[in-house]
């Protein structure tokens, strides 16, 4: 069917029998959106094909739902987007409960920076910030976004295909309309496979809005899961007010840039990032850094990743405003630089396979000096002998230098000892 702009009321079922129940928007119309909905409560949308018709110069979202008071209960599932002007499904407000699943979104023609596959935000000043949204088992190709997120609190981001975006998932803090205190809390972005993204394939920002003084931020964000292939840009970036937030058992291949970064972008100290996890990613061919601790990092564990072929380091904190960051039992070869290089402070670097920090051995010599190999990254600061030779004997360690340290003894004659340094 070919038809104007329609306009949903509360309690709304549109329903169809899948892509042979086509709708249609006739040409010429720019208006902000073709279906809208306002103060929409109890909508499903299940089992259609919703043609936008850009090509025929057509603008405006396909579906606008606009909500207040805490609207419930929107449903958009198994249904075919095609050709949108500007988003697919917009859903803008205070609401409470949205699910968006099973459906296909697709453009015909070049991305702009408004073709968004799913957008749901603060769009607003209501009185509570929107809550509790499913976003599962889509398929997004191509468009700018696929989807697209503001100022939110629960959600869940699940089991998508995303190919061929700019960005595949944007999650930020606050309202890009307003100045508004309204923080990205509770999200989950797992088990996606996206591919061949132009810019990062998940980007999550703290920052509120356009607003730079307000403090927001984001909380207990969770990226797990996930694999990306070919990110233009960084595989997964994570700027602004980054707290509490955890990064695992992703698989990152051939990102433009870094894999996983880290950073506080903004000079403010509202923009801190603390308490996060980075744990058990597999990173691979980086065209950057394979984890980027950039600025004013803190408290933050990398551990039990495996990361391989950067072209910078595979793990990489570059200056003293990054804090008490802990990077244990990683395993990091084949960069084209230090594997691990840290200017950190009170950086703890243990057990790292690829970057060896400890080792211990048993040596044996004769005379009154012997040179030990100790196999570290770098000069040890602390070394350990204790003498095995049956009568005891004066030991000192001299010349502690990047491959080797020597061991004198008071007197000569052959010698048996177990070593152990560390950096």
């Amino acid at each position: 069917f070919l038809c104007g702009d329609l306009t949903l009321d509360a309690d709304t079922t549109l329903f169809g029998n899948g892509i042979s129940s086509q709708l249609k928007r006739k040409s010429g119309l720019t208006t902000a959106a073709w279906i809208t909905g306002t103060n929409t409560s109890n909508v499903l949308i299940e089992n259609l094909c919703l043609d936008g018709n850009s090509i025929a110069g057509n603008t405006g979202d396909t579906l606008r739902l606009i909500t207040t008071n805490g609207s419930q209960q929107i449903a958009v599932r198994g249904c075919f987007f095609q050709s949108a002007g500007n988003g697919c499904v917009v859903v803008l407000g205070d609401w409470d409960g949205i699910q968006v699943t099973n459906n296909w979104f697709s453009y015909a023609g070049n991305t702009n920076i408004d073709q968004t596959g799913v957008n749901i935000e603060w769009f607003s000043s209501p009185a509570t910030y929107p809550k509790n949204f499913i976003v599962s088992n889509n398929t997004f190709y191509k468009g700018y976004y696929g989807f697209y997120c503001g100022g939110v609190l629960n959600g869940t981001v699940s089991s998508n295909t995303f190919e061929q975006q700019t960005f595949a998932v944007l999650l930020y803090a606050g309202d890009g309309n307003v100045s508004a205190v309204s923080p990205l809390e509770n999200v989950v972005v797992s088990s996606n496979v996206i591919m061949n993204s132009v810019d990062s394939s998940i980007r999550i920002d703290g920052k509120a809005g356009l607003n730079n003084t307000i403090q927001s931020g984001a909380y207990r964000i969770n990226i797990l899961g996930n694999q990306i292939y070919y990110a233009g840009n960084v595989g997964i970036l994570a700027i602004n007010g980054i707290n509490f937030c955890q990064f695992s058992n992703n698989a990152i291949y051939t990102a433009g840039d870094d894999g996983i970064k880290i950073d506080r972008v903004y000079a403010d100290v509202l923009w801190n990032c603390s308490y996060n996890l980075v744990s058990n990613n597999t990173i691979v061919s980086s065209g950057a850094r394979g984890v980027d601790l950039r600025n004013y990092v803190s408290y933050t564990l990398v551990e039990g990743n495996v990361i391989r072929g950067s072209t910078g380091s595979n793990i990489y904190i570059p200056n003293s405003t990054n804090t008490y960051n802990q990077l244990i039992n990683n395993s990091v070869t084949g960069s084209g630089a230090a594997e691990i290089s840290n200017s950190g402070a009170n950086t703890t670097i243990i057990d790292n396979f690829g970057y060896v920090t400890q080792n211990s051995g048993s040596a044996s010599g004769s005379g009154t000096s012997f040179t030990v190999t100790h196999g570290l990254v770098s000069a040890p600061t602390v070394v350990l002998v204790t003498s095995t030779t049956a009568t005891p004997e004066t030991i000192s360690v001299t010349a502690k230098a990047s491959t080797t340290f020597t061991v004198t003894f008071a007197g000569s004659g052959a010698h048996t000892l177990d070593w152990q340094p560390s950096v």
